[in-house]
């Protein structure tokens, strides 16, 4: 008898949680993909692009045509629940995976995303990013956009993990934003990520662009594959890939008693192209050159964030804390970093 009662109050459960029971079909609702917020003189504007699904459809499936809504109010709230009353099926947003906030409200992110973290019916794993105004479009032409997006997600080309989920970015009750957020750029269809824009306390303070943010990324231990040109005055001009990217912290007690957190990355080097052959001192050459100027690199990006500006994209402070008391770390102040990277050519 008792197992019988468990195993129907499971089955209320699961139909709760999945939303069975509720008096809706699938086909009456839209299957939100991507949400959009700008803002304009002091309105909030939201967009939604939804897919539509056919009575047949099961719990994960959305089928037919894309359609894009908007709606504006004074709030994040008002101007979703806007874009809501513009169609005629109730909104899903179980399924999606994308918020885009326009650069046009490059000043207010702290602000937007504070309110969908707060947001009960949000996903905290939703993929934020900064993009240009959209463009007026055809609902069909949407879809397009949103499986650009989704290839950036699941990161199709094999290169770099660009997206930043909501749970991932630092909010603070009191300073707001800080930390890096991408810019998405969209061109004749194709979706790419050039920068991310820094945000110190909720104010914009700068990017990092092409190099700067694929170096950034694989100090945050966010590639797969870099495609790396460099030149040796020995060698000349080379390419490789740099792969099987992985970290680790070395913290070190200075003269006065501050902390230095060195942040060791390493590699392979793989699918080396270069003018000749490489005999063992080259290729030996190769790898302590390429370990330099990669710490240069790196080098400029850590003063750049964390030197100039107190934004510590790579962990330098929590590392600096694992090794001495929060107070020590505080009296002392912020810490010493250092990179160093140690490659192996295959």
């Amino acid at each position: 008898m008792t197992k019988k009662i468990w195993m129907s109050l499971c089955l209320l459960l699961a139909l709760l949680l999945t939303g069975c029971g509720g008096g809706m079909n699938l086909s009456d609702r839209a299957i939100v993909k991507l949400i959009y917020i700008t803002k304009e003189e002091k309105q909030y504007q939201a967009g939604v692009v939804v897919y539509t699904c056919d009575a047949s459809a099961d719990t994960g499936e959305a089928v037919g045509q894309s359609q894009w809504y908007t709606g504006s109010g004074k709030t994040i709230g008002g101007a979703l629940d806007a874009a809501a009353e513009s169609q005629n099926k109730k909104p899903f947003y179980a399924q999606n995976e994308i918020l885009l906030i326009s650069e046009d409200a490059r000043d207010d992110v702290g602000e937007i995303l504070t309110w969908f973290a707060r947001e009960e019916g949000s996903r905290p794993n939703m993929a934020v990013f900064l993009c240009e105004k959209l463009e007026d479009k055809k609902d069909e032409e949407w879809k397009e956009t949103v499986e650009g997006i989704e290839g950036v997600l699941r990161n199709t080309e094999q290169t770099f993990s660009y997206a930043v989920m909501l749970y991932q970015i630092h909010l603070d009750k009191d300073d707001g934003l800080t930390g890096a957020i991408p810019v998405l750029k969209e061109n004749e269809g194709k979706v790419s990520v050039p920068e991310l824009q820094l945000y110190l306390r909720g104010e914009p303070c700068g990017t990092l662009e092409q190099e700067e943010m694929k170096t950034a990324l694989t100090l945050q231990n966010r590639v797969i594959r870099w495609r790396l040109e460099a030149e040796d005055e020995k060698i000349g001009p080379y390419e490789c890939d740099l792969t099987n990217v992985s970290r680790r912290y070395e913290t070190s007690v200075q003269p006065d008693g501050g902390a230095c957190v060195t942040l060791i990355v390493h590699g392979s080097i793989r699918d080396v192209t270069t003018p000749r052959t490489l005999d063992k001192t080259d290729k030996a050459r190769l790898v302590d050159t390429l370990e330099k100027e990669l710490a240069a690199r790196a080098e400029k990006v850590m003063k750049k964030t964390y030197q100039e500006n107190g934004i510590d994209l790579f962990g330098i402070e929590w590392h600096q804390k694992q090794q001495t008391s929060v107070k020590e770390a505080e009296e002392k102040g912020p810490a010493s970093p250092a990179v160093r990277f140690e490659l192996e050519l295959l």
